[in-house]
């Protein structure tokens, strides 16, 4: 009974590594899906599976840090996991939409290959992380934050110049290595994040509203709760700062 117990354990403690090799898993069935289109689900074309699955890895993703912080289930091993499951799923995948994006729209591989700079930033940006003694938030856009607004782009229904799109990719992918603070959910009780939590609620009930009004694609909705989150979080620690000085 007892070894029972303690093997049931020991299977317990597995389930947050097992919710990470799951976000790997989802990322490279994303992979797969945009160079050979399978049809798993008809009526969905490639791109927003690949929505699909990218979103369903991030709420994976949030689950199994959390599940391991509640239980007391961390470990180096979780960690690194952690780290190689988003590389693939927040870094290669939205790296290779974009890369297969421009390349349908230019049909010019070296301009094309700019896209590749979210997947190195990703994982520099993951190092960092793992490197530092900083936990309570994000130095740097977080990798999940970056993944989840590539994947939805190509969505976005106005007109906009590759250049721009060029522009974008590199603004976020520097976005991710810099030293700017950006706020996590953790510890969100604290008086700094209230404001945080406030306007992040507001921005988002905007980007549905403004959604649900202009008929704007479901799938490009991650890349405009990102936005709200990258607005809410700067103009909270802008509104901090002056209350701090004051």
């Amino acid at each position: 009974m007892i070894i029972n117990l303690k093997y049931q354990l020991k299977l317990f403690k597995f389930i947050p590594n097992f919710l990470t090799l799951c976000n790997a898993l989802l990322g490279c069935l994303s992979i797969l899906l945009l160079f050979n289109d399978f049809k798993i689900i008809d009526g969905f074309s490639s791109y927003e599976l690949i929505v699909l699955f990218v979103l369903l890895a991030s709420i994976i993703d949030f689950f199994d840090g959390f599940l391991a912080r509640v239980f007391k289930f961390e470990s180096k091993i979780g960690g690194q996991l952690d780290s190689f499951s988003d590389s693939i799923t927040f870094g290669l995948v939205p790296s290779l939409v974009m890369f297969d994006f421009i390349f349908n729209k230019t049909g010019i591989f070296t301009v094309s290959f700019i896209s590749l700079t979210i997947f190195i930033c990703t994982i520099l940006r993951l190092s960092k992380f793992n490197t530092s003694e900083y936990q309570k938030d994000f130095i740097g856009l977080p990798s999940p934050a970056s993944g989840l607004f590539f994947i939805g782009l190509p969505f976005i229904a106005i007109k906009i110049e590759v250049i721009y799109y060029l522009i974008i990719i590199l603004f976020i992918s520097i976005l991710m290595i810099s030293n700017f603070k950006f706020y996590s959910l953790k510890n969100i009780n604290s008086n700094d994040k209230k404001v945080f939590l406030l306007l992040l609620v507001i921005t988002n009930l905007i980007t549905l509203g403004s959604a649900l009004l202009f008929d704007i694609s479901i799938f490009c909705i991650p890349t405009m709760f990102i936005i709200s989150y990258l607005i809410s979080s700067s103009l909270s620690l802008f509104i901090n700062r002056l209350k701090s000085s004051s």
